[in-house]
């Protein structure tokens, strides 16, 4: 005889349509991020650099006079921001009114140019009725929930991304050898450079754009914060300097009423 099943007679299925498809936008392994500028649009501009490719933290550049970077500098969220970037709800890009709200610009660089061009914009609920729950919320907080809504670029642009200033009094390269010229030389016994060529990094930036082109995702509040950082999360007013100490070995004046004066 054949095998018997036991089927039971219901089928559970989510009518959420986000839980049908995979939310997964995209995955650029932390260990590539090596710069970050965020552009707002009151002007203010952030902008972060990897000093070291193995670092953990960032520098901030451009700290405003008065303030310096916190410490730690809480940079963080940038490197691990694209990593396994997920999204919350999707809609198609004309259903959310970009030109009514205004435009956060994120733009994120690989160590060999690879740009992630990430536009968002932070929009509140609709006045109107709402359901109990959130009417409770409300009366509670005193302030609807937002949502962050985000759509993306992928280029190919090493020579844009932000860079440490130069160190003062640095040297540049020492002029080369006329004797040691490098014309003739074998290509295949140069260096070779371990990242991806150009070719590759193209390939991948049409490959997310493939994937990303025409849709808005929304990101939790918690991913959201690296798309639109402010410099006062990273920076702080500038300690008061401290009061110069007495000179101890300065010798006492002489008291003026008493020179050379005595009966």
């Amino acid at each position: 005889e054949g095998p018997t099943f036991l089927a039971l007679g219901s089928m559970r299925i989510d009518p959420l349509p986000t839980s049908w498809v995979d939310p997964q936008i995209l995955d650029v392994g932390r260990e590539r991020i090596s710069s970050v500028r965020i552009a707002h649009p009151d002007g203010e501009v952030v902008s972060v650099v990897r000093e070291e490719m193995s670092s953990d933290g960032m520098v901030v550049l451009d700290v405003p006079d008065g303030m310096v970077p916190k410490d730690p500098p809480g940079t963080g969220p940038f490197i691990g921001a694209l990593t396994r970037l997920r999204f919350e709800d999707v809609t198609e890009l004309d259903e959310i009114d970009w030109e009514a709200n205004a435009v956060t610009t994120a733009e994120y660089f690989t160590e060999h140019g690879l740009r992630v061009t990430v536009k968002s914009v932070e929009i509140g609920e609709a006045d109107g009725p709402a359901d109990p729950e959130e009417a409770a919320r409300i009366a509670k907080d005193g302030a609807r929930k937002s949502t962050v809504w985000s759509r993306y670029r992928f280029d190919v642009a090493p020579d844009q991304a932000p860079a440490l200033p130069e160190a003062e009094g640095a040297m540049g390269p020492e002029p080369a050898d006329d004797d040691a010229s490098t014309e003739g030389d074998d290509p295949a016994e140069m260096p070779a450079d371990d990242g991806p060529s150009a070719a590759d990094l193209q390939a991948e930036a049409d490959r997310l754009t493939a994937v990303t082109a025409g849709w808005a995702y929304s990101l939790p509040g918690w991913k959201a914060v690296a798309f639109r950082m402010r410099m006062e999360r990273l920076a702080e007013p500038a300690p008061e300097p401290e009061p110069e100490a007495p000179d101890e070995t300065a010798a006492p004046k002489e008291d003026a009423a008493g020179d050379g004066q005595g009966g």
